[in-house]
């Protein structure tokens, strides 16, 4: 079913390729409008740039740990939810990648720092961990980062490719790690710097629970060689964001 998904549109795979990016993008623009939209009316998620080193869990699978953990919604002051919980192993992203997505118009040894909201996920409101071994799960669009599709994993620095998972009858489900608290890996995985996050399977942008049948974006598999090694990241709770923004949006408590 997952390969057919996109054969209603009668293109080529490439323009497939290029139709699934766009939708990332425009997924990542509307996330971003929604989440300001609602802290008019409920709440404030507190968007704001953190500087420093943290993890991006993009591209990353993840383990469920059987347990369940407290999940922050509606932004500042909305309280808290339980959601399944699930460890992800995340490269930490440091001034030396960063400066490998240097761009004409993003130079080298721009600042390191990513996006925050500080009353989602676990965090208390504030970019700041009180633990030196601690550190968060944030967002930057960079291109070039150690991914779990590496082999061995994370043992190179991957262009990020995006594919789109379903969630098929509950058996795929993505995991949010954005403003989730990590704690960093001692020696790293495979040589490279990483962290342990312990991330909510099953939840959307907003502290909403993921509706049956919901598209997801995600990185995990993006660079695997065949159709099927991709596929195979969709059933491993890769970290994404569902597609169906609007009905996580009208579906909070």
């Amino acid at each position: 079913m997952f390969n057919q998904q996109f054969s209603l549109f009668g293109e080529s795979p490439v323009r497939n390729l290029v139709i699934q990016i766009k939708i990332v993008l425009a997924t990542s623009l509307a996330l971003l409008g929604s989440q300001l939209a609602f802290a008019a009316t409920s709440g404030e998620p507190g968007l704001q740039m953190c500087s420093g080193k943290f993890a991006l869990c993009a591209a990353s699978t993840c383990v469920p740990t059987g347990t369940t953990m407290a999940v922050n919604i509606n932004g500042k002051g909305g309280g808290t939810t339980q959601f399944p919980s699930a460890t992800c192993t995340c490269p930490i992203i440091d001034q030396a990648i960063m400066n490998l997505n240097a761009t004409s118009s993003v130079p080298p040894n721009v600042p390191l720092q990513a996006l925050a909201a500080v009353y989602e996920g676990n965090m208390k409101g504030s970019c700041a961990v009180a633990d030196p071994t601690e550190i968060w799960s944030l967002f930057q669009p960079i291109t070039n980062y150690p991914q779990a599709t590496a082999v061995p994993a994370f043992s190179s620095n991957g262009p990020a490719a995006p594919q789109i998972c379903a969630n098929i009858s509950g058996k795929q489900l993505g995991a949010n790690c954005f403003s989730f608290k990590c704690t960093i890996i001692p020696g790293g995985t495979n040589g490279v710097a990483t962290a342990s996050c312990t991330c909510p399977l099953g939840e959307g942008p907003f502290g909403g629970a993921t509706p049956p049948g919901s598209l997801f974006p995600t990185e995990a598999g993006g660079m695997a060689a065949t159709t099927a090694e991709k596929k195979a990241f969709c059933y491993q709770n890769p970290v994404s964001i569902p597609l169906d923004i609007v009905r996580q949006f009208i579906n909070y408590p």
